[in-house]
């Protein structure tokens, strides 16, 4: 499973005291995590409608509870 890829993004990418801009984002170390993702997604393979449904509440759970969050990085 991805989770660990997730988890790395929820507190790499949404923690406020890291996001003050793009200047700020070092590009190398998103390129990585994304590459991390990716690999991931390919060496998986196609999942169940079951695993997509409880993905999708995860990441729906990750918005709400990091709303402040998404919106103080976002402003």
């Amino acid at each position: 499973m991805r989770g660990a890829s997730v988890l790395t993004l929820k507190t790499n990418l949404l923690d406020p005291n890291r996001i003050k801009g793009d200047s700020d984002t070092p590009t190398g170390e998103v390129e990585r995590l994304l590459e991390a993702q990716r690999a991931d997604f390919i060496k998986e393979g196609e999942v169940s409608a079951k695993t997509r449904i409880e993905r999708l509440n995860q990441t729906i759970d990750l918005i709400h509870d990091n709303h402040d969050h998404i919106v103080q990085a976002l402003a």
